[in-house]
């Protein structure tokens, strides 16, 4: 290869932001990737031309991801910058005003996503006690006016610290020498005393909620949360609740897309996803449709549900898709920025690498009542929220949901 890719994934995002400051831990992603103590922005730019490569970084529920990709020649250099990027910086007012308009534009065209605007909805009503995990990572107009030097130079100070942070490389690099050039750039990097940090109050999920949001569109959009698997949950737990999820919609023809799509044309798409945190997990389903169709979909999404928790699926169905995932899963690997997000989670999350292999060791375990099992924890009624976007007026509900 020519190139080499550095991945620095840091321990910290947007569940951390303080109460009234969120937005926090974005704007500050922002901030760290424009400029160093040392560079302004312009000098910053030409300083990443040169490496024939640049950082981009992104902020998650947990964590913050610094990322790039350099020609291996410019190895050297590009740490030295990463190095300036994430320790020893200051924000002055100037950069911190730039950045929140940058963020409030941002934000506008988050608010034109009818997939960002629904999650948002169902982030609301999701948890009871923690206001942190009931906004979206850039917050809103009113939380970031909230947040001044101060707040950013502590929130900084309290999580950029090298015991929050991996580093990862993939590519064209020498093992021994790079370690030592590694060890002697970050050197002279120390953690500070500080003190504990409060014990996180425990995750509680509300109960089986509705949300109908009255807007002049043409279609419903629609999606049910329920309370999910978390980092605590065993691998195999977790892998099997992967294995639902993309068997009800990851995948052309899914179970759903092929039930609602295929058979009776009743959406253009259908979607899962899945959150494993490391204290909670969210499972979603969400699709868009005619709202006269909406019922019959909503009936039809909550009886294949039934059927996961009954143990109705085949072992055929079962091994058909678990081929696909683990081929899917054997070609991340081909792509190192791929493969490093994938490894720096597990490492950050459970201080070990997981590689695809014993992925797909795992995952051959499964059986339908493994499947069956994780379903019935799930898929619990009582637990479930459900948000409903657009012409949502005279709108039925299916007898199972009650009133």
């Amino acid at each position: 290869m020519h190139s080499v890719t550095l991945s620095c994934w840091i321990k910290v995002g947007s569940n951390d932001d303080p109460q009234g400051k969120n937005g926090l831990a974005h704007l500050l992603e922002h901030m760290i990737i424009e400029r160093t103590t040392k560079l302004d922005k312009n000098q910053f730019a030409e300083t990443q031309e040169q490496l024939a490569g640049d950082f981009v970084a992104s902020t998650g529920d947990s964590s913050t991801v610094i990322d790039g990709t350099f020609h291996y020649s410019k190895l050297e250099e590009a740490l030295t910058l990463l190095k300036d990027i994430i320790f020893k910086r200051s924000f002055p007012i100037s950069q911190i005003s730039g950045a929140k308009k940058i963020v409030s534009e941002e934000t506008k065209q988050y608010e034109d996503n009818l997939a960002e605007v629904i999650s948002l909805y169902a982030r609301k009503i999701r948890f009871n006690n923690q206001s942190a995990l009931s906004y979206p990572s850039y917050g809103n107009k009113k939380t970031l006016k909230q947040i001044n030097q101060n707040d950013i130079a502590n929130f900084y100070h309290k999580h950029y610290l090298p015991k929050n942070i991996i580093l990862g490389l993939a590519g064209n690099f020498e093992v021994n020498t790079t370690s030592e050039r590694i060890a002697k750039i970050f050197g002279d990097i120390r953690t500070p005393t500080i003190s504990a940090p409060k014990a996180a109050l425990p995750v509680e999920f509300s109960d089986r909620t509705l949300k109908l949001v009255s807007k002049p569109y043409s279609q419903i959009y629609a999606m049910i949360t329920f309370p999910a698997l978390s980092r605590k949950n065993s691998p195999l737990d977790r892998l099997t609740m992967n294995l639902i999820s993309f068997m009800l919609a990851g995948a052309n023809p899914s179970r759903l897309y092929e039930l609602l799509r295929l058979n009776e044309n009743l959406v253009y798409d259908i979607s899962t996803e899945t959150v494993v945190e490391h204290d909670y997990g969210v499972f979603a389903v969400a699709w868009a449709c005619q709202a006269k169709n909406f019922p019959k979909i909503l009936k039809k999404v909550l009886e294949e549900l039934e059927n996961f928790k009954n143990g109705k699926i085949s072992s055929s169905k079962i091994q058909r898709f678990r081929d696909i995932l683990n081929k899917g899963n054997e070609m991340d690997f081909d792509n190192p920025q791929e493969a490093l997000a994938w490894l720096l989670e597990d490492l950050g999350y459970e201080n070990k690498i997981v590689l695809p292999e014993e992925i797909v060791k795992m995952r051959n375990k499964i059986t339908t009542a493994e499947i069956q099992e994780i379903a019935k924890q799930i898929f619990d009624l009582k637990k479930i929220n459900l948000v409903v976007i657009g012409p949502v007026k005279n709108l039925k509900l299916p007898l199972e949901l009650g009133k």
